[in-house]
């Protein structure tokens, strides 16, 4: 995600400044994936600088939950056999 941010600031001084801040926003939104925008949308923000923050924060809470939802293995079940009584 800082890859992102860092590409998307270099892009914004080459192309120039937007005169209104909503347009850069709605611009590093459009190039994030479907899974963080729709966690991001929930959030408020005011600024590019919130949003940056708000989507790295959403980031690590999708990576965190990836590794811990790791499936679960059923264990081989154990047959327990009777001891024939001795004759």
């Amino acid at each position: 995600m800082e890859e992102y941010t860092r590409e998307f600031e270099q892009l914004q001084m080459w192309v120039g400044p937007d005169k209104e801040p909503e347009l850069k926003i709605g611009r590093f939104i459009k190039g994030l994936s479907p899974n963080i925008v729709s966690k991001e949308k929930l959030q408020p923000y005011l600024s590019i600088d919130d949003v940056c923050h708000l989507v790295i924060k959403v980031e690590k809470q999708l990576n965190e939950k990836k590794s811990f939802s790791t499936p679960l293995t059923k264990s081989p079940s154990k047959h327990i056999e009777a001891a024939t009584p001795p004759s």
